[in-house]
């Protein structure tokens, strides 16, 4: 069966969707990699930490972030050129992540939270097969 003809009428086509497409070049640890065979693939691991999570007071450091409070927060990375987006993940409950990237320069971004202002929020990160590279954040909650 042929699909019918519109007689050339573009309003009767459906609108193009908008949600962009995962990168190929990408695939969080877990799940198989899309681009190239597992061993093409380096890493990309770190911390976030979060704080100060109460006001500035004498007596033990900030308490660590509950859970959730990790959970919410994610980072982004781009392309070389600092706008294309490659992949956006969220971060484990301990505040920790690890994500599987083909070999590249890549641009990590804290993603735009209620809490996300501070320093480090933007880094560069090389990746090379079989490598593990590290970058931490630091998010200011900006209690004092």
């Amino acid at each position: 069966d042929a699909p019918p003809v519109d007689g050339g009428n573009a309003a009767t086509q459906p609108p193009p969707t908008s949600t962009p497409t995962p990168a190929r070049s990408v695939a969080p640890l877990g799940t198989p990699t899309v681009a190239g065979a597992a061993g093409s693939v380096g890493y990309l691991v770190g911390r976030v930490t979060i704080g100060p999570l109460t006001p500035v007071q004498i007596g033990p450091a900030s308490p660590t972030p509950p859970p959730q409070l990790c959970a919410a927060q994610g980072l982004v990375v781009y392309a070389a050129d600092g706008r294309t987006e490659v992949t956006r993940f969220g971060l484990q409950p301990d505040c920790t992540y690890k994500v599987a990237l083909n070999p590249g320069t890549y641009v990590v971004r804290a993603q735009p939270t209620a809490l996300v202002r501070g320093r480090d929020l933007s880094q560069l990160a090389m990746i090379q097969t079989g490598q593990t590279v590290r970058l931490d954040f630091r998010i200011d909650t900006g209690l004092r």
